[in-house]
């Protein structure tokens, strides 16, 4: 009986051991595969690109608008930016 039960004790060891590098496998793919999206589509957000410009001038004018200084208003627009590539990145890694 004793046997039986370190065997059991074993094996529920084993399951939860292997459940957790599994998990930690996932999770690690995952995050990798955000940053990845996340550097290919920073690279597209550049001065460079006249569609940067354009979002962020358009972007930055309304928030002016709606109240914020200027330099608020370019703050906002550069995090609101960042948030939304960060948002597409991990939709895309899962």
């Amino acid at each position: 009986m004793r046997i039986t039960g370190e065997v059991s004790g074993t094996i529920n060891l084993l399951r939860n051991i292997g459940g957790s590098v599994g998990i930690s496998m996932v999770e690690t793919m995952i995050a990798r595969r955000e940053q990845f999206h996340q550097d290919v589509l920073s690279a597209q957000w550049t001065l460079a690109r006249p569609a940067y410009r354009s979002v962020t001038n358009g972007l930055s004018a309304d928030l002016f608008h709606r109240g914020l200084s200027q330099s608020q208003a370019a703050s906002q627009t550069t995090l609101r930016i960042y948030n939304s590539v960060i948002t597409q990145a991990n939709v895309l890694s899962c």
